[in-house]
């Protein structure tokens, strides 16, 4: 028996999900073409709000939390000061 593949969307591509559901377009049918569970279907939809604020942050393609959030988060700060 071979390992299930692990499939990772974009946040573009988990808000065109949310907007089909919301449409009222059958879960079941937007699982099998993104090639996804249920179960992870409903997990988008349940961070819906997690997902839309990440999209307008506009700064990711997924999201993900770091080992070391509060290093992350100066390191960002210190090379956008340094203008990169």
């Amino acid at each position: 028996m071979s390992p299930k593949k692990y499939k990772c969307l974009t946040i573009a591509e988990k808000e065109k999900l949310i907007e089909r559901v919301e449409e009222g377009e059958k879960k079941s049918d937007i699982a099998k073409e993104f090639k996804i569970s249920l179960s992870t279907l409903s997990t988008i939809i349940k961070h819906k709000e997690k997902i839309n604020a990440a999209r307008a942050a506009g700064v990711r393609k997924r999201i993900s939390k770091g080992e070391f959030p509060r290093l992350e988060e100066s390191l960002v700060i210190w090379l956008r000061q340094c203008g990169g």
